[in-house]
């Protein structure tokens, strides 16, 4: 309202003005509008603010806006400013939002050339933007090269590289890189067990599935309905029907409510 008030009454907003409503628009979650007034900038012949076109990347990164995350990298080279940290994470998480890893690491490796330091949230959104288009060898990669860095793994980080794994029928690598995880003291959630369980269910691997559920059940976390799913399609595939009714009679106990995969692997 502030600055259509100023435009109605012909007052030219400056780069300061445009500097604090970039900052209004980023507490207040208004990404779109940030966009606009960075595009308004540039019809005004201003020159943004690093700060600003941070804001405006950041925005594109929440809206998974990949394309406009993108322009914006370029457009703060043609200001002549040095891509950060912040704008390169802000990209990369675009990109993995809309699967598009391979722009995702195109935005990784322009930061790394950069000789930026890197961070775990950069790492992970290029690790998930893996595993989202199903590029397994590049996330264990890229987890790797994260350990080279002597960037901090978290449980998130393995959870994309496992899920990587699994949905590319590498059920080895996923196990692996679990059993990895346990023995960096980080602590597996219900998509990390789920992914390994998946990973083991499609391999037809029925007693490292129980296995793995299992462990799952001694820690204070609830299996969830894919979790449930994974380990019921393990058995249906071994052929392990007691086990199922079993597990079947559990899930009931649970109160979940049984979806059609479930139901199928024990009728």
């Amino acid at each position: 309202r502030f600055f259509d008030d100023m435009r109605a009454s012909a007052i030219k907003a400056d780069v300061a003005t445009y500097n604090v409503l970039a900052g209004v628009c980023e507490n207040n979650r208004h990404w779109e509008l940030a966009w606009h007034l960075l595009k308004g900038m540039t019809l005004s012949s201003l020159r943004p603010a690093v700060a600003t076109l941070v804001v405006a990347v950041r925005g594109c990164g929440v809206d998974a806006s990949w394309g406009r995350a993108a322009e914006l990298l370029t457009e703060m080279g043609r200001c002549g400013f040095e891509a950060n940290l912040a704008a390169s994470s802000a990209t990369i998480t675009a990109c993995e939002r809309c699967a598009r890893w391979i722009e995702a690491l195109h935005a990784f490796n322009d930061a790394h050339a950069c000789e930026m330091l890197i961070d775990t949230i950069a790492y992970n959104a290029a690790i998930s933007a893996c595993e989202k288009g199903q590029q397994w060898a590049w996330a264990v990669y890229l987890l790797g090269r994260m350990r080279e860095d002597h960037i901090a793994c978290s449980t998130v980080t393995f959870s994309a590289a496992v899920s990587a794994c699994e949905k590319c029928l590498q059920w080895e690598r996923a196990v692996a890189l679990f059993g990895e995880m346990l023995e960096s003291q980080l602590q597996a959630n219900c998509i990390t067990y789920s992914a390994v369980i998946s990973a083991c269910e499609k391999a037809s691997r029925w007693t490292q599935a129980l296995s793995f559920f299992g462990e799952m059940q001694a820690t204070t976390l609830l299996p969830d309905t894919v979790s449930w799913n994974a380990v019921l399609s393990a058995c249906d595939r071994g052929l392990q029907w007691t086990q199922a009714l079993q597990l079947w009679c559990k899930l009931q106990e649970q109160w979940l409510e049984p979806t059609f995969l479930a139901c199928k692997a024990v009728v």
